[in-house]
Order: structure tokens, then C-alpha cells, then sequence
């Protein structure tokens, strides 16, 4: 299987790394590297090793080779219309979060995916971990009993040279009008509320939706976009949401997660316990293990998916749910 990745410095240097060092018996070859600055990845010098060809842009690429499956860890912006080339290409898509910056690009890039009858995945890790696939078992099981509150504080320090580390990263628009919206609610955090939304949702490939938003945002660095935010969500079925998550703070603390439910409470604290343990009502424990295990997992899955899928299934139904929703449906 021809694998692409879009983006080979920051977070795309750990897609890098993990199909540079993928076992043999994966049967996958790493054909390209596409990266206006290669130079800058901290796998650059291994990239030169392997003799892997670097692209300087996705249109290059597809101008000399092909690929099977297109893994994009770019800019928000680029998210759509990169998502949109390779399925014309016909290649299938793992990318970053978030889905896109806006909602329009969302849908575009859905009816892409359906006409392509190529799968597109969303890389938010911690739902293809087992220990979130764990809980959300359980939860569907009514085993912590009905869903009452689901808190989430996520404070994480981001100095100015964060925000000048790129030409996206805080803005609204790119010079060229092309929306962004980088925040920590959209891009850093992301996860955390993401996942909130996921374990509610009702089957493995679904997440819960929302029935109300009230939300309060701030801006203390000199970006377009805000970097501090508090959000309280109720989903459909009523259950409140609390999000809060800011850039401008001294120390890092979090995620701290709080999940109540009838029968139990979960909970999770970076730096301390970091798994989800379940103390249930009658002062037993459960413990899900940690969702930082196996983030290359999203990538193994979507490989075993375009092996295996069936022509017509695999698509997924809210299309920004993360990528279980498509191997879940896909695979049973």
C-alpha cells in the first residue's frame, strides 16, 4: 500500500517516524513526503536515509505518483482542499484534526468522500485508543448508569513565539480570505471535547449532538482569533457539557476530566493519574487504562480499512466523529 503524508514537520513528524519504523509485515510502502519546508522536520536527515522523495506541494505529487492513502498533517486551512484532491486522485484520506475550518468545508469534503467511495478518517487519537473504547462500552451498556455532567478543563501555556512559529496559527483568515479559525477549542484542545461528545454518542460510530451552546471567549495575545474559552454545552438528551481551555496561563494543567454519571464518577488528570478510573457508587473502582497508548493506532486502522472495506460501506454518518466511526462501521 502507496502511503503520501502531507506535512512532515510538527505533529506530521510522528506520522513520519511511526511509517519509517512500520513492521514489514504491514506491507506498506512510504512513497513520498510532500513539505514545502523538509529541511525543518526533525526526521529530515531520515527521510534523506531511506531516500524517500520530499514534494514541495500535493499537486507535484500527484503530477509524478499516486498514492493509496493520503495521511494530511497540514494547516487547517489546507485540510479541505487537500482532502478533496487526493480522493479525486483516488486515494483514501487520514487527516488531522480538526475536520476543517468551517462547517461548508466539512460537508464539502463529505460529498467528495461519497462521490470518491473513498474512505476519509479525522485523526482524533484518543477515540481509537481501547481505553476510550472501553468506557464508551460501558456507557452504552448502562453500566455507569445515565449521563449527568461531563467536565473538561485543559490549560495550556502558549507564548508568542507559538504564534509566530507559522502564518496560520491564531488567525481568523489567511491573507488570501481562506478561513482558519485556529483556537484552542479548534485545534489544540480539541480532543478533549471532541471525546466528551463521542463517548455519549449512542452507537460506536456516532457522537452525541448538541441541543444548546452558550459560550464566553478571550483574547490576551496579540492574534485575530481568541485564545482563552469557556463553553457549557447540553446535548439532545440533556446532558451539560463544561469546556474550558486557554492559551495565556503560567503553568500547564490538565486535562482534568470529570465525567458523572448515575452509578459512578470518571476521571482523569494529566500528570497524575492518567487513565480513566470509574469509582462507582458503592466504592468499587474500574480503571479503562490510559488514551495515550497507541497513538499510531489511527494509522494501522485505516490501513487494515482500505484492505478490507466493502465497496458502498465504511463511510461514515456525521463525518467529523473521528475515525472509529468509519472503521466501526466498516468492520462491525
Amino acid at each position: 500500500m502507496r502511503i503520501a503524508l502531507v506535512g512532515v514537520g510538527g505533529y506530521g513528524a510522528e506520522y513520519a517516524r511511526a511509517l519509517l519504523s512500520a513492521p514489514g509485515g504491514l506491507d506498506i510502502e512510504f512513497t513520498a513526503g510532500i513539505d514545502p519546508y523538509p529541511e525543518f522536520s526533525p526526521v529530515w536527515l531520515d527521510l534523506q536515509q531511506r531516500e524517500a522523495p520530499v514534494y514541495p506541494d500535493l499537486d507535484r505529487f500527484f503530477q509524478e505518483q499516486q498514492a493509496d492513502l493520503v495521511v494530511i498533517a497540514a494547516p487547517i486551512h489546507l485540510h479541505a482542499p487537500h482532502t478533496c484532491l487526493s480522493l479525486a486522485q483516488g486515494a483514501a484520506v487520514l487527516c488531522e484534526k480538526p475536520l476543517a475550518a468551517t462547517v461548508e468545508e466539512g460537508l464539502k469534503m463529505l460529498a467528495a468522500e461519497e462521490e470518491s467511495g473513498r474512505p476519509v478518517a479525522i485523526g482524533y487519537q484518543w477515540s481509537f485508543s481501547t481505553a476510550i473504547q472501553l468506557l464508551k462500552n460501558d456507557i452504552q451498556a448502562g453500566l455507569l448508569g445515565r449521563p449527568l455532567r461531563l467536565k473538561t478543563l485543559a490549560l495550556w501555556p502558549r507564548n508568542r513565539s507559538y504564534y509566530q512559529r507559522n502564518n496560520w496559527a491564531g488567525r481568523l483568515r489567511m491573507p488570501n480570505g481562506d478561513w482558519v479559525l485556529d483556537s484552542p477549542v479548534n485545534n489544540a484542545t480539541a480532543h478533549y471535547l471532541h471525546n466528551m461528545l463521542y463517548i455519549l454518542g449512542s452507537q460506536r460510530n456516532t457522537s452525541a449532538r448538541l441541543g444548546q451552546l452558550q459560550a464566553e471567549v478571550y483574547r490576551a495575545n496579540p492574534i485575530q482569533n481568541f485564545d482563552a474559552a469557556a463553553l457549557r454545552l447540553f446535548t439532545e438528551d440533556g446532558v451539560e457539557i463544561l469546556f474550558y481551555t486557554a492559551h495565556p496561563v503560567p503553568e500547564k494543567i490538565g486535562p482534568v476530566m470529570e465525567y458523572e454519571f448515575e452509578n459512578a464518577v470518571v476521571r482523569y488528570r494529566a500528570g497524575q493519574e492518567e487513565e480513566f478510573i470509574a469509582r462507582f457508587r458503592d466504592g468499587s473502582l474500574k480503571s479503562y487504562g490510559s488514551p495515550n497508548e497507541g497513538h499510531a493506532e489511527k494509522l494501522w486502522q485505516i490501513v487494515h480499512l482500505c484492505r478490507h472495506r466493502v465497496p458502498g460501506q465504511g463511510k461514515s454518518i456525521e463525518g467529523c466523529d473521528g475515525f472509529c466511526n468509519i472503521y466501526a462501521k466498516s468492520t462491525g
